[in-house]
């Protein structure tokens, strides 16, 4: 008879590949367990989809340390998006439409609400040059889920005093926000309006505010020098195509603010990327100090359009010691000019 000892004790031995599915199932339990988890919000809110337009809005406070905001204010709120910094050309323009005096500012319940808000140099850009209430989402993404605002890729949302959203948009540039707020916005009784007209010979120089990009010091509109303005119209132009042709022609402006003693300074529209533009000069080794503007440069694009007034994205203009324009040409004819004199 054989021995049923020995098959006994190697039977009661774990296999190693029956506890493999075991642990398998235990595993992906675990896994979906995990995911349940995250969407939480979800759960507890089947009914909640992305922000769609006419959808009734439930007032919902943020607060950031000591600073709050409400959505569903009561007022017209108008949120953007801002995802890794994406987002501060279109925050820019909103506060220069605020700042503008042409529309009812306690009307307005501005906020931008910015994705993977880390320290940085985005950060320290946003914070610089918008003075909005901004808010990370993450420290409040379930309670935002919770209240109806779940942002798919939403980067515009205007909602009205009655808390139903009147528009949504996952894109939109400077011009389409300026329109948005002639649409929805209560225009101030005596709206500032500015003159339009390009600047010509003989006019005074505009004041500009400016930002230093490359110059270690604000320069300010006063005296004679050579202004290169770059427009906002086509950031891609200026990026690419401008700023290269700028850096081949430098050593002629140079030469030229040399032999007449007056400074060059370059000016860039507000409504250009001010990081993308500091790696691009740097890039190209350009020497002459660079400055970003704060507003629109009157004269040489439309305040709200922010469109240039003239047939040339870029215009050199040389003032004397009085301020005034003495010369102003689009960049073509002035690197025309200047090679024929040479």
């Amino acid at each position: 008879m054989p021995n049923m000892v020995g098959i006994t004790a190697a039977s009661s031995k774990p296999n190693p590949l029956r506890l493999r599915p075991a642990v398998t199932l235990l595993a992906a339990i675990s896994l979906l367990a995990l995911g349940i988890w995250k969407q939480r919000d979800a759960f507890l809110s089947p009914s909640i989809v992305p922000l769609r337009y006419g959808q009734q809005i439930e007032p919902t406070t943020l607060r950031d340390g000591n600073a709050s905001v409400t959505l569903g204010s009561g007022r017209w709120d108008v949120i953007l998006i801002d995802v890794s910094g994406n987002g501060l050309q279109l925050s820019s323009y909103l506060q220069f439409l605020l700042d503008s005096g042409r529309y009812v500012r306690s009307a307005i319940n501005p906020v931008v609400l910015v994705q993977n808000d880390t320290a940085g140099p985005v950060r320290d850009e946003r914070r610089r040059r918008v003075n909005l209430p901004i808010v990370p989402i993450e420290a409040h993404e379930s309670e935002l889920i919770r209240h109806g605002f779940l942002f798919d890729d939403e980067r515009v949302v205007f909602i009205n005093p009655k808390r139903r959203v009147a528009f949504v948009a996952s894109f939109a540039r400077p011009n389409d926000l300026r329109q948005l707020f002639e649409k929805f916005i209560p225009r101030t009784q005596s709206a500032v309006e500015v003159r339009a007209a390009p600047l010509a010979v003989g006019y005074e120089m505009p004041k500009i505010s400016l930002t230093p990009l490359t110059a270690p010091t604000a320069a300010h509109a006063g005296g004679p020098a050579t202004w290169v303005v770059f427009g906002g119209k086509c950031s891609a132009c200026v990026l690419s195509s401008y700023t290269q042709l700028f850096a081949s022609r430098e050593d002629t402006f140079l030469q030229h603010a040399n032999d007449s003693g007056t400074p060059v300074y370059l000016v860039f529209s507000s409504l250009l990327p001010s990081l993308d533009l500091k790696s691009r000069l740097k890039e190209l080794h350009v020497r002459s100090p660079a400055f970003i503007a704060s507003g629109p440069v009157r004269g040489v694009e439309s305040d709200y359009s922010r469109a240039p007034l003239s047939d040339s994205d870029v215009v050199v203009i040389s003032t004397d010691a009085q301020n005034r324009v003495v010369h102003i040409d689009s960049f073509e004819a002035y690197l025309g000019a200047t090679g024929r004199r040479r």
